[in-house]
């Protein structure tokens, strides 16, 4: 038996949805719709006893919706299926018979016109991947006409959207069901893939059927939640921190595992100028500094930068870490070999005082102060620690890094050194 539970909040088009169900389902199937804080007007006179209706007076969120179906729900399998949808003859049948206990299923999806109640067949999605914004938020994306083609007609996909998902009820529940951490709403779609993939399970789309969904903005009513931008930003913190700090007690692969299965776009090498100041921007660095300057990508200290553990591949700055304390030096250091992978190389142009100190008579009374105690422009812009070789050598090993080497050099008669080191 297949239980379809179908969240619905202010929807127009809930009893179109659940009749599409019935007239397609070609198995012994049950349809439980949350009604989550509404009731339908006019109200859905449908009596089929396959239909249970659940009214919640004040709304819980879709997430908890959905869990409160699962609860409910008597059949082997569940399928989320949002409000706004119509479905293959067949699907329930089709998806079953291809459906392995570790898998989570998700049909063929064409855009719905709503008008016609028809799928858009130019309008299709197979492939979705994990992306990720500057701030590395994650989110559900599309390839841009440009989806991995294959003939698997049940083939591995690195993500989803949220709309629908087929997959074995105990299985939903070993998994946690919908993760109320979130809240009631957002990405739901990131939620399922790394739940997936990284217990050990799998993502699948499966060709042999579809369902059509309507994407709000082709007209009719809008939004049914109203959902705010501190709502949607929780939800995206929390997922962050979530699957890319690798916190999912139930997981048996990493996130990185995941990144290197699929090498999804945006996910190349991240390398990032710290400090970057008025450094003009390169492709495929990103710039993060203190302050909002033109061509700084992040702003943020460099003590707590908005990056998972492991994710970043390499770290380099110039005349930066000087700007920190003998007792804040050691935190950060350990904050960037925190977000650098295994192997992932640093690299740190600072002055060289040692050889300053050999030779302050040779130098330029202001150089001199400019290498010693900053150029004292902005708040900033002092130093509060001075670096030889063999102090800097210390700092970094005592953190971890292998220092490969430190390359000593002068700029315009001040000498500075360059170390390059990696993770161990």
């Amino acid at each position: 038996m297949l239980s379809v539970i179908i969240p619905a909040r202010n929807e127009v088009y809930l009893e179109r949805t659940i009749r599409s169900v019935l007239d397609a389902a070609e198995g012994d199937i049950e349809v439980i719709a949350i009604l989550d804080g509404y009731i339908p007007d006019p109200q859905i006179d449908m009596k089929d006893n396959r239909v249970i209706f659940v009214h919640y007076p004040e709304s819980i969120g879709q997430r908890q919706a959905i869990n409160e179906g699962a609860r409910r729900a008597k059949g082997e399998y569940i399928m989320k299926l949002d409000a706004h949808c119509n479905v293959d003859k067949g699907f329930d049948v089709k998806l079953a018979q291809d459906c392995e206990y570790e898998w989570t299923v998700i049909p063929r999806m064409y855009n719905l016109n709503h008008e016609t109640w028809e799928p858009k067949l130019h309008k299709r999605t197979d492939y979705m991947y994990i992306g990720c914004d500057e701030g590395r938020m994650l989110r559900a994306e599309y390839y841009n006409g440009k989806q991995p083609k294959n003939d698997k007609v049940i083939d591995d996909i690195m993500c989803c959207m949220g709309p629908c998902f087929f997959m074995h009820k105990d299985r939903f529940w070993e998994l946690g069901g919908m993760d109320e951490e979130h809240g009631g709403w957002g990405q739901m779609g990131v939620e399922l893939a790394c739940k997936a993939w990284l217990s050990g399970g799998e993502l699948k789309v499966n060709k042999n059927t579809w369902f059509a969904h309507w994407f709000r903005g082709g007209g009719g009513p809008g939004f049914p939640y109203p959902i705010s931008g501190r709502d949607q930003e929780k939800a995206r913190k929390y997922s962050r921190d979530l699957w890319m700090n690798d916190k999912w007690p139930m997981q048996r692969r990493g996130f990185q595992w995941l990144i290197d299965k699929f090498n999804p776009p945006g996910w190349d090498k991240v390398i990032l100028n710290i400090g970057s100041g008025t450094d003009r921007k390169e492709d495929g660095i990103i710039n993060i500094d203190i302050r909002s300057l033109p061509n700084v990508d992040t702003v943020a200290d460099a003590r707590k930068l908005p990056y998972g553990d492991k994710t970043v591949d390499k770290i380099i700055n110039t005349d930066i870490i000087e700007h920190f304390g003998r007792h804040e030096i050691k935190e950060v250091l350990k904050e960037w070999y925190r977000v650098l992978k295994q192997g992932g190389s640093l690299e740190i142009r600072t002055p060289d005082v040692g050889r300053t100190m050999d030779r302050w008579k040779d130098i330029p009374w202001t150089n001199l102060l400019d290498a010693i105690c900053g150029a004292q422009k902005y708040p900033e812009d002092f130093h509060k620690i001075i670096l030889t070789k063999e102090t800097l050598k210390k700092y970094l090993e005592d953190t971890g890094f292998k220092v490969e080497k430190i390359k000593r050099f002068s700029i315009r008669g001040l000498p500075r050194m360059k170390a390059y080191a990696k993770k161990k």
